[in-house]
């Protein structure tokens, strides 16, 4: 009896993390990092498709980990980041549930055009969305720019198309 039982809480600790991780596939897409000038310094988007938290709220102590593949239209002008964040109305447009990753973490440099990049990093939150809906608990991507802050349309470049072939993102715990 006590064997099995040894057995058992064995099994049970290597299969804790499976029973908590959570893992959705949000397969290839393009995400378009529009001029967002008119109310900051950058091109951003975001990704709230309903499986990105499979209708879950972002609470404080969640730990995310996201797998990406993917390409950029132009070359950029400042790293990409990363964020996890509640962007509506009752959160005052812009909470931030997340610290942020760049892919100057990961010493990449400035992305350029033609090349394919590989990006595997961990997002814990820190602050709780105002609700369950995809709109409230979103990723987003964005990256810096030459235009002029709180004028539409003044982005230099324009607009970058990031073109991923593969995306995951795991909820760990």
């Amino acid at each position: 009896m006590k064997k099995v039982l040894l057995v058992v809480l064995i099994l049970s600790f290597f299969m804790v993390p499976a029973l908590f991780a959570q893992t959705r596939d949000l397969g290839a897409f393009n995400l378009i990092l529009n001029d967002g000038f008119e109310h900051g310094e950058s091109y951003g988007n975001q990704i709230s498709v309903r499986n990105l938290m499979n209708g879950r709220r972002i609470a404080p102590g969640q730990s995310y980990t996201i797998k990406a593949t993917f390409t950029v239209s132009r070359n950029l002008e400042d790293e990409l980041m990363f964020v996890l964040l509640d962007p509506s109305e009752q959160a005052n447009w812009w909470t931030e549930l997340s610290g942020y990753w760049t892919t100057n973490d990961a010493n990449m440099g400035i992305l350029r055009t033609g090349q394919t990049y590989n990006i595997e990093f961990t997002l814990v939150t820190t602050g709780t969305a105002t609700s369950a809906a995809a709109n409230r608990n979103v990723l987003n991507i964005f990256t810096k720019g030459a235009g002029t802050p709180g004028t539409r349309g003044s982005g230099v470049q324009g607009p970058v198309t990031i073109r991923f072939t593969a995306f995951t993102i795991t909820q760990n715990n």
